[in-house]
């Protein structure tokens, strides 16, 4: 690489532009054969100068070198360009011609008459197996031929030598990521409501083997269990193991941690994790061990929390993430395998009132007692959005790719409505500003009283909600 003796690199060497990366490697250089990393489909933040450092300037143009230049479909937002291009990457056009590509990287197409043919011959030294790069015995001359294999790479191993059959697309496939209630089907005021009476507050819902099942008050249904619930807020301050059908206890934990619980967490998506929090505001993360009858839980890690009651809390085994929120709107991240401090941030005043983490791109969408906010991984704001009229008490997201045009986000309400939200991209062109919106798509009044409880069943396209005055309600559109 180009020294430079104040930074020790040329600034006209960093990648910094799109457009000027494309040209290098499509027609202007024929010594440039850079290839896409994985970063370029998930991490907007690769090409964000986030910690402001000086790269310096371009010696032609004297542009300093920050943000990577983004081409104009973009709107000079990183994360509008991951987006759209990982769209594009799992698109038709694409999947239809992967076959090409393989051909030129891995196929008939690497070497010979066809590589000749396409344009795709490289020098003689990156090609693996390549005899005359055995015969270099002069140490100086096999030190530069090294260098130059280590600067510009090898080629990989051949695996064809036909050409590479075409993907077939599966129409029926593609249509199996129909989310709930598309836009289309929000159009149709065709649903179906089942109004449930219970003489109880609900404590947990799930659906079993197409019935709905409830537990009472401070008792929630164990992951993966048929007939086992955890109980907690016990006379004696322990945590107990139930039998659904004898109506038994099986177990019975008693800990000094136990006895200051304030708030209970289990995450419904079958993990073995569950989460207290404690009047003294400590948070402990608890794993549920293979078999409850004998062996039970056992305490993982203790999170120092702020001295500030915790308004809700989401966990995600795939992103190592613990996340909580507290009553003066500070959310905070931890690490959940290692208990780290990781960040903090405060987007509003108002009490946290419900987290949830995309399972598929990793938003994370907050809800406020009359807004909600969109973030990355990272806790970098996408989009804010005030609902003056609305009071939320629980927001879910629906399981959805996210270019998808439909709905995003399902939240419920104090004033007994669900929201069915669509989270849009749009672009102001001539600001050059990306304009990222929440619009609610359809409102549907439930009930007179608040709704506390929601479940999203994806599969049987069910919302199944309760209020606080023990009534349960499943929905779900009539044609399905």
């Amino acid at each position: 690489m180009k020294k430079s003796s104040k930074k020790g690199y040329s600034p006209d060497l960093l990648f910094h532009s799109i457009k000027k990366s494309y040209e290098l490697s499509s027609k202007i250089s024929t010594f440039s054969v850079s290839e896409l990393c994985p970063e370029f489909f998930y991490l907007p933040e690769f090409l964000i100068n986030i910690n402001k450092h000086n790269y310096g300037k371009i010696t032609k143009t004297e542009t300093v070198v920050d943000d990577v230049k983004l081409p104009p479909w973009a709107n000079n937002d990183a994360d509008e360009f991951i987006r759209i291009h990982r769209q594009a990457l799992e698109s038709d056009y694409v999947s239809g011609h992967l076959n090409e590509w393989i051909d030129l990287i891995f196929g008939y197409k690497q070497r010979g008459e066809e590589a000749i043919k396409a344009k795709n011959v490289f020098h003689p030294c990156t090609y693996q197996e390549e005899e005359e790069n055995d015969k270099v015995v002069n140490p100086f001359e096999r030190a530069n031929l090294l260098s130059l294999i280590n600067e510009i790479g090898q080629t990989p191993t051949q695996l064809f030598t036909k050409p590479h059959a075409k993907r077939k697309i599966s129409r029926q496939v593609k249509n199996n990521y129909k989310i709930f209630l598309n836009s289309q089907v929000l159009l149709q005021p065709k649903f179906e409501q089942t109004v449930c009476k219970l003489n109880k507050s609900i404590g947990s819902i799930r659906i079993k083997n197409e019935r709905i099942e409830t537990t009472k008050k401070f008792t929630n249904f164990l992951p993966n269990e048929d007939d086992l619930v955890l109980c907690w807020k016990n006379a004696d301050n322990s945590i107990r193991i139930n039998s659904i059908e004898s109506r038994k206890t099986i177990k019975i934990y008693e800990n000094k941690y136990f006895e200051k619980i304030n708030s209970f967490y289990i995450d419904h998506n079958n993990l073995p994790y569950f989460v207290t929090v404690s009047y003294d505001y400590l948070i402990y993360l608890w794993k549920f061990n293979d078999n409850f009858k004998i062996t039970g839980i056992t305490l993982l890690y203790k999170f120092v929390g702020l001295p500030i009651p915790v308004t809700s809390l989401t966990i995600s085994e795939n992103d190592n993430l613990l996340i909580v929120g507290y009553e003066d709107g500070t959310t905070v991240f931890w690490e959940l395998f290692t208990s780290r401090f990781l960040f903090k941030i405060k987007y509003t005043s108002n009490p946290i009132i419900s987290i949830k983490i995309n399972s598929i791109d990793s938003f994370i969408a907050i809800a406020g007692e009359n807004e909600i906010f969109i973030l990355n991984l990272l806790g970098r704001l996408l989009t804010q959005q005030k609902f003056p009229q609305l009071n939320f008490t629980n927001i879910e997201w629906c399981k959805y790719f996210e270019w998808h045009n439909g709905i995003d986000l399902i939240a419920t309400t104090q004033e007994g409505h669900i929201e069915f939200i669509e989270f849009v991209h749009n672009k102001n062109l001539e600001k050059k500003v990306p304009i990222r919106q929440l619009i609610i798509k359809n409102s549907m009044e439930i009930s007179k009283y608040s709704i506390q409880k929601l479940i999203i069943s994806n599969e049987k396209q069910y919302i199944i909600v309760s209020d606080n005055n023990a009534d349960l309600f499943t929905i779900k559109h009539k044609d399905l």
